[in-house]
């Protein structure tokens, strides 16, 4: 597991920003309780959307992302929207050489849920998401997140990042 601060420039962060406000009512986003598997929504009653980041916006990604990454192949990119009573029950991406997750809300405060919590030689450990940080799983940690709260009124929105080795 590693955890980086600072990960994206602010100009790339404000594009992906832009990206979901003038997207957010557009036909491109999937839903978690049609396209994720069982496993992962064990106990999970609310709906995540998401949509891939492709062309130009994927470029700069890769561009400024891959210096912090384990050697990969391809890289999948998609931007997540958790809304309320969403998250992940405990898995793995065992399918995958390794997955990342870049939180994007500049401020996210704990009681909203939406917590990353992952095993560490058998010890819990947690993360409130955290503007501008990038957590790698690069063991095939078991992890999950914890549902997003309805004490909040905005989703709680990060990039997922899935590699090919």
């Amino acid at each position: 597991m590693q955890i980086i601060k600072n990960t994206l420039s602010s100009e790339l962060i404000q594009s992906l920003n832009v990206f979901v406000s003038s997207n957010i009512d557009q036909p491109i986003w999937g839903c978690s309780l049609n396209s994720w598997g069982p496993d992962v929504l064990r106990g999970i009653f609310g709906a995540a959307l998401f949509t891939e980041i492709k062309d130009d916006l994927r470029e700069r990604l890769i561009t400024e992302i891959t210096p912090y990454l384990p050697p990969h192949t391809t890289l999948l990119f998609r931007l997540t929207q958790w809304l309320p009573l969403s998250g992940l029950s405990p898995h793995t991406d065992s399918d995958y050489g390794f997955a990342a997750t870049l939180y994007l809300n500049t401020n996210w405060h704990p009681g909203y849920g939406g917590i990353f919590v992952w095993k560490e030689e058998n010890e819990w450990k947690m993360l409130c998401p955290e503007h501008n940080t990038m957590v790698i799983v690069d063991n095939n940690e078991e992890h999950l997140v914890t549902p997003i709260t309805l004490a909040t009124n905005e989703s709680r929105i990060s990039l997922q990042i899935w590699a090919d080795v």
